[in-house]
């Protein structure tokens, strides 16, 4: 029997899913790193989950009337300085992730330390 020739096309679309079947059967201790390494990401942030809030935390998070409105102030948030909402608004910071970041985690739970969304992002990371 003759061996087909395969063209260009062919090879291109043939070969990602040869190597995607390879893929799916790998063994489950792929993860392993993965874990350790987002266990290690908890534990070096941990320290952090008994602190309070301090310094630039009550202009931009406890006493800023935006962020208090949680995630529906977030296109306003995109649009204006890092302590806009809070009594002293003339600043020239530019931190709208940041604030936002604040703002979704006032949504979800008022008054919960942004170190535990923090430890769950270094995890995630």
């Amino acid at each position: 029997m003759e061996k087909k020739k395969l063209t260009r096309k062919d090879k291109f679309t043939n070969e990602p899913l040869t190597k995607l079947k390879e893929k799916s059967s790998a063994p489950i201790a792929s993860w392993i790193p993965g874990l350790i390494i987002a266990i290690l990401g908890f534990i070096l942030y941990s320290n952090t989950l008994n602190h309070s809030f301090t310094l630039d935390d009550y202009s931009v998070i406890l006493e800023n009337r935006l962020t208090k409105q949680g995630p529906s102030a977030i296109p306003e948030i995109f649009k204006t300085s890092y302590r806009y909402g809070y009594y002293f608004t003339d600043d020239n910071l530019y931190r709208p992730i940041v604030k936002a970041m604040y703002a979704i985690e006032w949504g979800w739970h008022p008054m919960m330390p942004h170190q535990v969304i923090g430890s769950m992002f270094y995890c995630m990371l």
